[in-house]
């Protein structure tokens, strides 16, 4: 029998697993409810808390509790967990491993590989956190999918037969997608997709926190269980009003003390869309570039699916219809179709059931800096991508560029993932030398080959045209971020965590070169090389001695990023600041 392929939906706010079981895909439950809180907490004894037990801590004990940590995923932030302070990846570890452990009782099935679905919009950074994040959870992350692509996999699910253009609009707690895709004969293609990974339900419940406390001293905000309350007292009138006109909302004994303060005031859904409208047209300029990008019209749109909980507001099926001209479709549940769509592409991948074939898109660019005009002045901060965003998955791309002066040995190569014609506003994703270049005139052809495949992962090939010699990096920014060390340190501290009722064993790679870690994905090596880059900007400023000294703290600091070396980069940082602060304020 095929080992099944899981989908895991890891929201913002509530995250679902499904699988396909007889040729249908199905969300899977304990207790009769899929869909689990994306909260992870310790109770007062130290036990660890995820899901729905969480959630229900959440407003007494603020401090041992952690949500949202979706919107954190790609920065180096840590976040309290009681006494600890664990990183992003390793709170959506717990998260990863309750649902596997969800699916695991509910199908008797262990749960090794999965499908992780990940904002449209997700930057390299923060899909290469969501894969760190299967890792330390013990899963095999064998995709990682585009939400509003599962929602029209699960679409195409619900409704064949008819050919149609699909906008697929996705406002989940933290983050909004949307993507247009068609669906003709055998083919779903993504034809484009764009949105705000910092757009959500959130947002929703922060604006109308500080509309119900306007009248309450702002001390109360400040205060962490009071705040959790409000927080709490607000999502839950936000979902009241996707049925009623008005609410309640009373909160009593905010604070202790000789004068106790106390919530108490009614709510309509005039007001709260009042509030939340702005950020509802943010998603429609949102939709307006998609469709740009796409090269369709609002006319050619057959149908508007909607995906995520926030779309259960009124303003938002209302606006969409107004804007399109067609009823938002709601055929398949709003928190559970993404789900339903990565077990069926998990499913497709395991080859279990087959059926249309699905082409995705690209959401970014990505290409080389290289020497130019740029503002009017020549610079090495040129842009030009390789890669255009858009473009459908899997696929290989070549550019040529050229030799800056006669006989030029070797070649500083620079990739970068943006839109700005300024490399520097984009982000540098990885950095490598070509060296021993054959002596040639300026204007000498370098081609660069590049590929991205349906796993995030960037291969990048340049070839000196003359003589064909080349040089190939994996840019895998999309699976370890972290040491092998590292890695089992982040076990272990999960391990201690789940206690020993629930093992975290890691699951084998699908090849050796799933294995390979990418020293340029390391958040501490984007940091060094900023660091070093400026430190080479600096040096025709410096003295003999204190110019020496950096170019052999350099040469060091490149050792340890090749080596990913982080314990022998510490020290490096502080060195070489210094004298770079020191040569900058000269």
């Amino acid at each position: 029998m095929t080992e099944p392929i899981f989908g895991i939906d890891l929201g913002t706010t509530n995250s679902v697993i499904a699988w396909v079981r007889d040729g249908k895909p199905e969300c899977l439950a304990i207790d009769g409810d899929p869909i689990v809180p994306s909260v992870v907490g310790l109770d007062p004894s130290g036990k660890l808390l995820v899901g729905v037990p969480a959630q229900r801590q959440r407003a007494a004990f603020p401090e041992r509790t952690v949500a949202s940590i979706k919107r954190k995923m790609g920065n180096d932030e840590k976040v309290p967990l009681g006494e600890q302070q664990l990183t992003p990846p390793e709170v959506s570890a717990l998260i990863l491993k309750e649902m596997a452990r969800v699916a695991e009782q509910a199908t008797g099935t262990r749960v090794r590989k999965v499908v992780v679905t990940v904002p449209a919009f997700f930057a390299d950074a923060q899909r290469a956190a969501t894969r760190l994040a299967g890792e330390i959870a013990g899963l095999e992350v064998v995709r990682l999918l585009n939400e509003p692509t599962a929602a029209a996999l699960a679409f195409e699910g619900a409704e064949k037969g008819r050919e149609r253009t699909l906008l697929v609009y996705d406002l989940g707690g933290g983050t909004f997608d949307c993507s247009v895709v068609t669906t003709d004969g055998e083919l779903t293609e993504v034809l484009s997709s764009h949105g705000d990974v910092l757009l959500g339900g959130d947002d929703f419940d922060m604006l109308l926190v500080d509309y119900i406390a306007r009248d309450l001293p702002k001390s109360v905000l400040a205060e962490p269980v009071a705040r959790a309350r409000l927080i709490q007292a607000a999502e839950a009138a936000k979902r009241r009003l996707t049925e009623q006109v008005s609410t309640r909302i009373r909160e009593e004994f905010l604070t202790k003390g000789k004068e106790p303060l106390h919530l108490d005031c009614e709510l309509r859904r005039e007001e709260f869309e009042d509030l939340i409208k702005p950020l509802i047209e943010r998603t429609l300029d949102s939709v307006h570039q998609a469709l740009t990008l796409a090269g369709r019209t609002l006319p050619q749109i057959d149908d508007v699916v909607l995906v995520g909980g926030q779309t259960r507001s009124p303003l938002v099926g209302r606006r969409l219809h107004t804007l399109t001209n067609k009823a938002p479709r709601r055929d398949v549940h709003p928190d559970l179709c993404v789900a339903l769509g990565a077990a069926i592409a998990g499913a497709r991948q395991a080859g279990v059931i087959t059926g249309r074939v699905l082409v995705d898109v690209t959401p970014y660019s990505f290409g080389p800096s290289h020497l130019g005009v740029l503002d009017g002045e020549t610079s090495s901060d040129c842009y030009h991508p390789v890669i255009e965003r858009g473009t459908p998955l899997p696929l290989t791309r070549s550019e040529t560029y050229f030799t800056s002066y006669d006989n030029q040995e070797a070649i500083d190569v620079r990739i970068y993932q943006g839109e700005s014609q300024n490399a520097r506003d984009n982000i540098l994703l990885g950095r490598f030398k070509v060296e021993n270049l054959t002596p040639a005139g300026e204007g000498s052809p370098i081609v660069f080959k590049m590929a991205l495949g349906l796993d995030g992962i960037l291969d990048v090939e340049v070839i000196e045209q003359a003589t064909g010699m080349s040089k190939k990096v994996r840019i895998d920014g999309a699976t370890a971020r972290l040491s092998p060390e590292q890695l089992a340190e982040a076990r272990k501290k999960a391990q201690a965590l789940w206690g020993e009722d629930h093992q975290v064993e890691p699951a084998e790679p699908a090849d050796a070169d799933a294995a390979k870690l990418n020293p340029a994905a390391l958040p501490w090596v984007a940091e060094l090389r900023r660091l070093l880059n400026r430190a080479r900007g600096v040096l025709a400023r410096l003295a003999d001695v204190d110019k020496t000294e950096l170019q052999g703290l350099i040469k060091l600091a490149e050792a340890a990023i090749e080596k990913a070396d982080h314990d022998a980069a510490k020290p490096l940082l502080a060195e070489i600041e210094d004298l770079v602060h020191y040569a900058e304020e000269a």
